[in-house]
């Protein structure tokens, strides 16, 4: 008796750009895998660059080819903006604002879209009592707890680092 099977797939050869091709995939899931895993940390006036820190909010060092891969792979972003503030008792606080991406993009194109949006939401703060803003950037489902954007702040010293403008006047009058 004869058994009708299948015949067997053969692979083909891959060419360089097959090969290529994939190897940039892998370096994509690879580098979305990363950012999840971790918090990415600006704050202007502060910082000269992005600072990582992992999920538990320890800073950390990322190689500089794994920053040029951050930088340059597109993925869906959720940044948490923060508007710092301290009012005149002395009580600090934050008013945080979560921007995400509708589709995937690089950081860079996500931090230019949602520029104005931020801006929009330090305008309704209280003026006299923000000391800075800062933003910590992920992957969506990833963002930051307040309380994690809080101890990643006071372990900056964010807090003692700025003044509000009345404290200023305080300090020349």
């Amino acid at each position: 008796m004869v058994i009708n099977m299948p015949k067997s797939k053969t692979r083909k050869k891959k060419n360089g750009a097959d090969k290529k091709a994939n190897l940039l995939k892998r370096l994509s899931e690879k580098t979305r895998h990363i950012v999840s895993e971790h918090l990415l940390v600006y704050i202007p006036f502060m910082e000269e660059a992005i600072q990582p820190y992992n999920k538990y909010g320890k800073e950390v060092n990322f190689v500089p080819d794994t920053v040029k891969l951050v930088e340059n792979t597109p993925m869906r972003w959720s940044i948490s903006c923060y508007v710092l503030c301290r009012d005149q008792n002395g009580d600090e606080y934050m008013k945080p604002f979560v921007a995400v991406s509708p589709y995937p993009c690089k950081r860079t194109q996500m931090m230019e879209s949602m520029a104005d949006a931020f801006m929009e939401h330090v305008k309704k703060q209280n003026q006299l009592h923000v000391l800075t803003v800062a933003w910590i950037a992920t992957t969506i489902g990833n963002e930051p707890t307040d309380e994690m954007a809080d101890k990643i702040f006071s372990d900056l010293d964010v807090w003692g680092e700025f003044v509000t403008d009345y404290e200023e006047e305080r300090k020349v009058g």
